[in-house]
This record gives C-alpha cells, structure tokens and sequence, in this order.
C-alpha cells in the first residue's frame, strides 16, 4: 500500500528559500555593509574628536568660571603639573588653586574616554585666571583634536575664553 503524502509538509519546504537564493541575498547584504563601514567609522571618529574638544573647551570656561566665583587666581594647566602639585599624575589638563588641584583629565583617563583620538601641539601651557575670570598671560593658542582622519580644533583666545571650531 503506498504510503500518503503529508501536504502541508510538502508546502512547508517549498514555502523556504533555495541555497542560491540564500546566498545571493547573503552578498546584496555584504556589499551594503561593505559601503556603510567606513561611513560609520567616519562618524565614530568624528563623535570622538568632537567630544574631545568639547569637554577641553568646557574646562577652559569651567577654570574661568572658578576663578571669578571663588575671586581667587586659577590655574589652566596642560600637558604639565606645576610645582607643589599633587593629585593629577600625567595629566592632560587640570584646574588648580594653590595647591589644589580642582579638575583633572589624565592622559590615560583621556586615551581611554576619547579612544583613538590625539592633541596636538603637546607642549605645556600654563593660563592663569585672576580673580575676574580674565586671563592674565595668554596668546591666543589653538589645540587640535585628531582621531583618524577627523580633526576638531579648539582656541583659547587672549582672554582666556575658548572658541570649538568644529
């Protein structure tokens, strides 16, 4: 006696999709990703070199602020720590009164918050802020951050305020 035929397992399978087809849709996905990548790559560069610069450019006003608030001289400090300082080990930037240091971004803290990005120059620099929040002794200087092929630039003007140009 022949043996009956399920249909609606038979439906089933030819309800699926074949191999080819599997892996022509398998490719079409692979050349889309291909062409996103480096366009998400861009902007997670982009996300890192701007949040650099933000946050540098929020700690020059914060170091002002401090100064003007507190009516007592506030140190800006990058790349550096000045004599008499602990409390900031390697630090990329600080804020400090006296011997206090009020703010501080380590370059490991930097290198692993901003992952891939850099700051250029590397030189130290020291503002000092009086107690109107005014710059005493500062040139205009300009910091760039870099990761990959993205840069975010931030200026520290004569008075000691911060322009981002992004």
């Amino acid at each position: 006696m022949p043996r009956k035929i399920n249909r609606s397992v038979v439906g089933f399978w030819r309800a699926g999709f074949t191999l080819i087809e599997l892996m022509v849709a398998v490719a079409i996905l692979a050349v889309i990703l291909a062409a996103a990548i480096p366009n998400f790559t861009k902007q997670i560069q982009g996300g890192r070199a701007e949040m650099a610069a933000k946050s540098f450019a929020r700690t020059v006003a914060s170091a002002r602020a401090i100064a003007s608030q507190t009516g007592r001289r506030t140190l800006l400090v990058v790349n550096s720590t000045p004599a008499g300082v602990e409390g900031c080990n390697t630090p990329q930037w600080m804020i400090v009164q006296g011997t206090t240091v009020l703010n501080c971004m380590t370059q490991a803290d930097f290198s692993s918050r901003y992952e891939g990005a850099s700051v250029s120059p590397a030189t130290s620099l020291t503002i000092t802020y009086l107690p109107t929040g005014i710059a005493s002794n500062t040139d205009a200087q300009t910091y760039s951050f870099v990761a990959g092929n993205v840069t975010k630039k931030v200026t520290i003007n004569a008075g000691g305020t911060a322009d981002l140009i992004l």
